[in-house]
Formats: C-alpha cells, structure tokens, sequence
C-alpha cells in the first residue's frame, strides 16, 4: 500500500520506489506565501498611469527545481526491506508556515476575471469555475502552489491499495460547515464524489477517465471514505481530487438534501475559508471571511469580490484606476502592463503548443514499412526543423512576452513521467538546421504546413506564419494552411492524406497520458492518426497501460517521452502563459502554477 500526506506530487513515484508501503505521517496543512499568475485574447491601448516611478520587474512563477525529476537521482528503498518491515517512513516535506494567523482579516479585495464558466456552485458542473468554489468549498486534498506538493486537505490521510484498485481517505476531524450543517463527515465527501462522477448535469473533464474504471464509493466510518474501482486500477485517482487538478469540492449532504440541487447551484455552503455572501448572474459574486478562526487557513481580506468583465483592455484599466486589485490577462498583455508601471505576474504552462511531422497514418502503411519518400520518419530531419525555429523570439514578439520557449510538450510537474530536464527546448541553430537539411536530402524540401485552430490561443495564425517563415529562411518551401478546421482535418484524414503533412497542435497538460501514448503513438491504434510509428515507442505502451504500480508506470511514460521528444517526434514550441495585474494594495500571492485563472486568493497578502 502506498500511503501519503505531505509529498511533492512529481517525487511521489520516485520516493516510494520498490516500496511496499510508503506511510508519512500526517499534520494538518498551511498556508503558501510568495509571489504569482494567467490567461486568454490579444491587445489594445490603455492610458498609462502617472509617471512616479520605473516599472516594477515582472515576476515569473518558476517551474519546481529538477531534485525529483530524473529517477535516476534518487536511491529506491530496497523492495525486500520494505516487505521486511511492514512499512517504511519517509520524513514529510516541511509545511509552509501559514499567514499571520495573529492578524484577522480586513479590507476588501477585488478580482476581475473574463468569465466564471457556468456560473453554477455545483464543483461537478465545469472546471474553470472552481476559481471561485474553492474559496467556499474545499477539495480532500491540496497541491501546493509552487512546490507542487501534495498535502492534506479535508483528508489528512490518503492511501492506495497496492493492485492500484482502491483508493482510501481518512478525514480530518471536527471541521464544520457554514450556515450550521454540521461537521464534515465521511457521509458528506461519499456523497460528493458520488455526484462528481454519477450525477448526468457531471461536465467534468476527469470524470469520463474515472468512469472508464467503474468507481464505487463508499463511507467506512464516520472520517473514512473509499473508492473502489472495480473495473481496472487507477493509479492517479488522488491527484484528480486535489485542488490543483480538477478535484472536486465537498458539499454538505444536510443541505444540498434541504434545499435541492437546483439551489445548491446557486448559493454554496462549504467548509472554506470564505463563506457565500451574493451572486449575480453574469456580473459579480461576493464571499465573506468565515466567522471565527478557520481550521485550516485565515485569509488577509475580509471581504473577496468577483467580476466579471470580458474586454481584457478593461481589466487593465480597472487595476490602473483602482477599482480593482487583481485583473486576469492574456499573457500578450505583459509589456503593455508593464509600460503602464503595473506589476505583474506571469504564469507559464497553461499549455503546450507544438509541431507534429505526421509519419504514419493507419491503413496507409505497414507498421514495419513507413513511406521511404516520407521526410518526416527522418528523425534528423525533424531535428533540422526544431533547430531553425527562434523559440524566444516567437515568445517575444508573437507572444509579447506572454508566452515562454520549451522542450516539453503536454507534461507538467505533476503528471506521471515528468522530467525538467525536458523544459530547456532546441537550441536555435539555422546554420546546423541548413547542414542537416543538406545532409538529409531535403533541402528546397516543400510542404504543407497546417494550423488548426489553437482553443484559447489567438495568437495560432501569427504564430504559424512566423515559423513559416523561420522555415523559409533555411530554404524550405512552405505551404502554410491557417485556421483548418476540425472538420477538414477529418476529411483530410478519411481520405489517407495528411501523412507527410505537418501540423501545429496545443494540447493541456495531463496528470497521466496513458490514454494520448496509446491514441497519438501505438502503431496499432486505428481511432486516430500517428505522430509516429515506433517500435520502441510499440513495445512500452502496452507496459504502460497494463501497469498497476506507480513508481513503474511513472519510469514507464518517462521513457516513451524520452523516445517521443530525443527523436523530435513532436517538436515543441513554447508553453502559453497567463497573466495577473496587481494593484498596490497586494502584498505577497502564490496562485498556482500553470493555472489560467485565479487561485489561491486566501493566501493573498496586503502590501502593508
């Protein structure tokens, strides 16, 4: 049994590596302290404020330190000494102290956004909404904003049955709801992670990979609660409940049962550091500091407000003016923000925005016999095509700074198989990128480049006509295809004829991408068109899938993406960025890194 309470989420695997049991003792969890932030469209004037002082340094979150990235830098616990003694005990990760619990809150904090999704106090309904919900309502576990370490939440216990199937919680006690529905009990998070996968309103992105498995929850007792997935294991079952990948928040079972679904959607009852105060459909929201001191963290303001205001320059304005202390941005907005001597706070790793040279396609040709005229199954010269690419340069001007160069593509800290190694990207090198195309035949090479549609970037079209043109400039011949839809891909697809072809793709970042290797690399798979058909690639996807231990099937991906990216089977570009403007009233913030939206606003501090 794997057991966890206070563990970096990309260690997770490493540590308990040959473990039968990894038990860490458990404390209750704190508050983050620091710097950081998000995202979305492109950018107008704004008046500047008064000329008083140089433009502060924008700050940008740092991905964590590569300590727990390669596997190989950290000595596994011998198998036999683990099954010898029962258990092995690791020494927690220190806990951030928490904010100056001596101070009560105070003042009212101001946070504009461009949308709140559904709108809806149902965790089940949406993602992006738990911006909101998470203020009110609190995951059973929590993922620290810039260690990304996974720590207690409502669960101060989790545990995972060594065949992977069952997932345990053990709950923190005495914790109690607003409005007097009690204490948090077993019975309440049963209740809510049923609804969060059963409920048929259920919109949530993570739930379909979890009903894949056939959950059953059940409380054991009054502070225990399990899930049992009976159909295959499901390793990272944990991480989809934390507060920083799509975890559900906890209702109150009393109330939700009192006044029905459609009124829980819209007034929330929690157990967060923030309670319910108002909402208005499409225009603000407003929550209170909860009475008293809270079990887990105090927050700094006493009053949080929400708008929402759709036009970015807007949102500007509205931190230059005062009226608001925090405004989302679209991370293009970052020099326009800066020359209007406001601070800001880029967010990297939204997603990731790459190349994909189409080698085989399935139907078209043999898995051992990829078209010998086919340019892309040339890994060298898919290394000419990375080499001429100016990352930085693309984050610079397309991007206006909004976005950073990377080697990484759809990995974040927290997926299984991550490695920051992997974040340092090619290095720009036209001259090699010219002697390889010599090298390899290609060079006058022509071929069609397709851009579809980037979902939440619009910067897609600039951006495939910049590498275009880098392309150009080492002598290829580029006919470059903007905007192809998903339907004309299809089509493109049906009639065998995007093999050859090179495409710019986004893709979110997952915590495991057992389901993409299989769909995107396996030569066998018949749903979708290949990045590539590798026999390496071929023998470990079935490895992975089958796997029902962490630690192996964490080495396992960490292998198919060493193939994926030394090969250059996709090549990426740069990872999108979100963007906070700051007003002067706030002191020290650590949102979450890689979010596009706002996070964490309890732990937001006042500048004096």
């Amino acid at each position: 049994m794997i057991r966890g309470s206070t563990i970096r989420a990309t260690a997770i695997y490493l540590a308990i590596a040959g473990m039968a049991v990894l038990a860490v003792s458990c404390g209750s969890s704190a508050s983050p302290t620091a710097a950081p932030p998000a995202s979305e469209p492109a950018a107008p004037a704004v008046s500047a404020a008064p000329e008083t002082q140089a433009a502060p340094a924008a700050e940008t979150m740092a991905k964590p330190e590569a300590t727990a990235a390669p596997a190989q830098s950290l000595a596994p616990v011998p198998a036999a000494a683990a099954r010898q003694e029962g258990s092995v005990t690791a020494e927690p990760t220190p806990v951030p102290e928490p904010a100056d619990s001596t101070r009560m809150p105070e003042g009212t904090l101001t946070v504009s956004e461009f949308d709140y999704d559904t709108e809806s106090w149902l965790p089940w309904e949406g993602v992006t909404q738990r911006f909101y919900w998470e203020r009110v309502m609190e995951t059973l576990l929590l993922l620290d904003p810039v260690t990304w370490e996974f720590k207690p939440g409502l669960a101060r216990e989790w545990s995972l049955s060594e065949d992977g199937k069952t997932v345990t919680y053990v709950l923190e006690e005495g914790v109690q709801f607003h409005g007097g529905y009690g204490e948090f009990t077993a019975s309440d998070a049963a209740y809510s992670l049923d609804e969060w996968l059963y409920n048929e309103e259920s919109t949530h992105p993570s739930v379909a990979a979890q009903l894949q498995a056939a959950p059953e929850v059940r409380a054991l007792d009054t502070y225990t609660v399990q899930v049992e997935y009976t159909k295959n294991p499901f390793l990272t079952a944990f991480m989809d409940l934390s507060s920083g990948n799509n975890g559900t928040g906890m209702l109150s079972r009393a109330y939700v049962t009192e006044v029905g679904l459609d009124a829980a959607r819209r007034k929330a009852i929690g157990t967060g550091p923030y309670e319910f105060v108002e909402h208005k459909l499409g225009e603000s929201m407003e929550l209170e500091a909860a009475e008293g001191v809270h079990w887990r963290i105090v927050p700094q303001w006493q009053t949080l407000k929400f708008r929402i205001t759709p036009e970015a320059s807007t949102r500007l304005a509205q931190v230059l003016s005062g009226e608001v202390d925090i405004a989302l941005l679209p991370g293009s907005f970052k020099r326009q923000a800066e020359a209007a001597n406001v601070r800001t706070i880029l967010n990297p790793g939204v997603a990731g925005v790459f190349i994909v040279p189409v080698v085989y396609i399935p139907g078209t040709t043999g898995i051992d016999a990829p078209d010998p005229n086919n340019p892309n199954a040339n890994p060298r010269f898919r290394e000419a095509l990375s080499l001429a690419i100016n990352r930085q340069e693309l984050a610079d001007v397309v991007f206006a700074g909004g976005a950073v160069p990377t080697g990484i593509t759809d990995l974040s800290p927290i997926s299984l198989g991550y490695d920051a190694r992997w974040e340092e990207p090619d290095a720009y090198d036209p001259e090699r990128a010219k002697q390889l195309l010599e090298e390899t035949g290609n060079a006058g090479l022509a071929f069609e480049f397709q851009q579809r549609p980037l979902g939440g970037i619009p910067e897609g079209p600039q951006l495939a006509e910049a590498i275009a043109g880098m392309w150009e400039a080492v002598g290829l011949d580029v006919d470059l295809k903007l905007n192809l839809q998903g339907s004309a891909h299809s089509k493109l697809r049906r009639a065998r004829e995007l093999e050859g072809k090179i495409w710019l793709m986004r893709l979110g970042h997952l915590t495991d991408t057992t389901r993409r290797l299989i769909s995107q690399y396996r030569c066998t798979t018949e749903r979708t068109a290949l990045f590539a058909c590798n026999p390496e690639l071929e023998a470990l996807t079935p490895k992975i899938e089958a796997s029902t231990n962490l630690v192996e099937k964490d080495e396992l991906i960490r292998q198919a993406y060493g193939i994926i990216l030394d090969e250059r089977t996709v090549i990426p570009v740069v990872q999108t960025a979100s963007l906070y403007a700051i007003g002067p009233r706030v002191g020290s913030w650590s949102p979450r890194l890689g979010e596009r939206f706002t996070t964490e606003l309890e732990s937001v501090g006042h500048a004096n």
